[in-house]
């Protein structure tokens, strides 16, 4: 603790003494620039000034350690949309345990849906017929990655003590751990269940099947997008655009973000009218959605 309040005492030398503009630079430094110590300090500012005021504040402030206790840790499984072409590629080179783990659980993915999905898990490219952005090898990909993660991770001693799931992440969540509280988030309803539901061959040929259900129609691309604004802003901008049957909102994460899905077409002249307007809006990377009626 002692070495934290020194640590802090030279940045704020350094940070009297700095030109506003190398903000991003100090900000960009201390985040991937060190090492993560036991003891930290962090802060949110948007100028050199209030930097200052504030390491200023915390030194000033007693550094005494926390009586606490000590809460067990927990895994949080995301949905579609996290992937990328060798996304495991890095752990996997690291880690030749983890590796084996993953290329066993690949295995058994490859040969219930075809598609190469070490490949996609490892490789920078794969052939070009085959992409990791298509509905089923996505989300078979996604599944395995974080499977053999979980796995892994528990092999080192590292057991959650609860595992948080939304959407596809969530099929990961309960069949991976028993005995510990899983919490799934989904189109904004909070539950709890005990995982350890299923095992991993009968997770993997639910979501194998999932993803064949969800493939779009090859008459008509679609897709979603997040958007950060209301939803009765959304549904107001959806009926101005005169595409009310051509897309609708899916998923209402909170209050300010929601997600909607369609024709791939509606998608994208949407996206061009909220950020004309200001708002901010994404197209995921995604090959599906849902259609409104």
């Amino acid at each position: 603790m002692s070495g934290l309040k020194q640590y802090l005492y030279e940045y704020l030398t350094f940070c009297r003494n700095a030109a506003p503009d190398q903000l991003p630079s100090i900000c960009y430094t201390t985040c991937v620039g060190r090492e993560h110590y036991r003891y930290r300090f962090a802060t949110v500012v948007a100028s050199m000034e209030e930097l200052v005021r504030n390491l200023e504040k915390r030194i000033e402030t007693s550094f005494s350690l926390s009586q606490r206790p000590v809460k067990g840790i927990a895994f949080a499984f995301p949905g579609q949309g996290s992937h990328y072409q060798g996304m495991a590629a890095s752990l996997a080179s690291s880690y030749p345990a983890f590796k084996e783990i993953l290329s066993s659980a690949s295995s058994a993915a490859s040969k219930l849906t075809g598609s190469p999905i070490l490949s996609f898990l490892l490789d920078s490219s794969t052939e070009a017929d085959a992409k990791i952005n298509d509905t089923q090898a996505s989300q078979v990909s996604i599944f395995v990655y974080q499977y053999s993660v979980g796995m892994w991770l528990q092999t080192l001693g590292i057991v959650p003590a609860g595992v948080l799931g939304h959407s596809l992440g969530e099929i990961t969540a309960s069949g991976l751990y028993q005995k510990i509280i899983l919490f799934f988030l989904s189109d904004n309803i909070l539950s709890s269940v005990m995982a350890g539901a299923f095992s991993f061959d009968t997770g993997l040929e639910f979501v194998a099947t999932r993803a064949s259900v969800l493939r779009s129609d090859p008459g008509e691309a679609s897709g979603m997008a997040i958007i950060a604004a209301s939803s009765t802003l959304i549904e107001e901008l959806i009926s101005e655009l005169g595409l009310i049957r051509r897309l609708t909102i899916a998923v209402y994460n909170a209050p300010q973000s929601h997600v909607v899905s369609g024709e791939s077409s509606a998608i994208d002249i949407f996206l061009e009218k909220v950020k004309s307007n200001g708002i901010r809006g994404a197209k995921l990377n995604v090959t599906q959605g849902t259609f409104g009626i």
